[in-house]
């Protein structure tokens, strides 16, 4: 993990395209390194089958689920970025860590839509991928057995934290983490989990790019 949030942060002071790809190529060496291991070492650590931890095609009722919490999820994300353009605060400014940075490099420099794409590919795919084997797969799993689903997410939350330093947009993502717990804990599928935070990032990637890509600052 700490591999992903030094390739996130180091966009802040990306000279050049090539610091930008050693810096994407970061983020995917962690994610998958990271997926690698788990995929190994999770059903020793979980006492449980990958199958029986959740990774396995979604059951026709689980889809539903996901479509609830991927609805909830992002409707809460465009309405934060509504709020935040109608504040004149860049959409991307401290609202995802990465994006910004990808953001800011794309505004000075106007020709980074590949890194925009294999970044996109990144944390729709990859990322979500070794985040739930790792969040949901072991953390909340271990946790749900000592507490109530909730206890357990709201700790998950806090933990994964994700890198904001802004309080309130801290709030909106541990409540929306909180989401992702519930799809899990109604579903007890992982790749339901995953594909609502792949669809999660792509929308905030989006928020973060769009108003880039369109010339608006």
């Amino acid at each position: 993990m700490a591999g992903v949030w030094l390739g996130r942060l180091s966009f802040s002071i990306l000279p050049s395209s090539a610091a930008l790809l050693r810096a994407l190529l970061q983020i995917l060496v962690a994610n998958i390194a990271g997926a690698c291991f788990l995929w190994w070492r999770l059903p020793s650590l979980a006492k449980a089958s990958l199958h029986e931890l959740g990774l396995r095609w979604p059951a026709a009722r689980d889809w539903g689920i996901f479509g609830a919490a991927a609805g909830i999820i992002v409707l809460a994300e465009l309405a934060t970025g509504l709020v935040r353009a109608l504040m004149h605060t860049r959409a991307s400014e401290g609202f995802y860590p990465g994006t910004s940075g990808l953001a800011s490099y794309l505004a000075l420099h106007g020709n980074a839509v590949p890194f925009m794409i294999f970044f996109a590919f990144i944390i729709v795919f990859v990322l979500p991928f070794a985040e739930e084997l790792f969040l949901r797969g072991l953390m909340f799993r271990a946790l749900r057995l000592r507490m109530a689903w909730l206890s357990a997410a709201l700790i998950v939350a806090l933990i994964s934290g994700h890198g904001s330093a802004v309080f309130w947009v801290l709030l909106i993502f541990v409540a929306l983490d909180v989401v992702v717990s519930w799809a899990y804990e109604r579903t007890g599928n992982l790749v339901v989990t995953m594909l609502v935070h792949g669809v999660s990032n792509l929308v905030l990637l989006l928020i973060a790019a769009i108003p880039i890509l369109a010339g608006g600052r």
